[in-house]
């Protein structure tokens, strides 16, 4: 089995220690308290230790069916995240899309943020 960390609010350094003591096999990504950049950055850092960590991502769709959520960082992910979507409007979404859940690679992730939305990813 397993363990993972959820990045999010709060993260200070207890992911950082945890992977140096050992005690994590990865990580789990939360863009909404996360601005793309700085996201980057943490994948980055993360993708460089060794042994080499999972990296995984949670694109947090949910939120997009709540009224009044808090967002976070979330609307700075335009290539994935859109506001006030009905369930419908994210199943048809869900369906259209190919689905895969890939390992991405920093430079790979930097481009979903910044691609013209060619990618059919969600």
């Amino acid at each position: 089995m397993k363990l993972y960390a959820q990045h999010g609010y709060g993260k200070s350094d207890k992911i950082d220690r945890a992977f140096e003591g050992g005690l994590l096999d990865g990580v789990i990504f939360g863009p909404n308290n996360e601005k793309p950049e700085s996201l980057r950055d943490c994948v980055e850092r993360f993708s460089n230790l060794s042994p080499k960590p999972d990296l995984l991502i949670d694109p947090q769709l949910y939120v997009s069916l709540l009224s009044n959520p808090k967002e976070g960082s979330l609307p700075l992910y335009e290539d994935f995240y859109a506001s006030n979507l009905s369930i419908r409007e994210t199943l048809i979404k869900l369906s259209l899309s190919t689905a895969r859940f890939d390992t991405v690679t920093p430079d790979e992730l930097a481009n979903q943020t910044e691609d013209t939305g060619n990618d059919d990813r969600l």
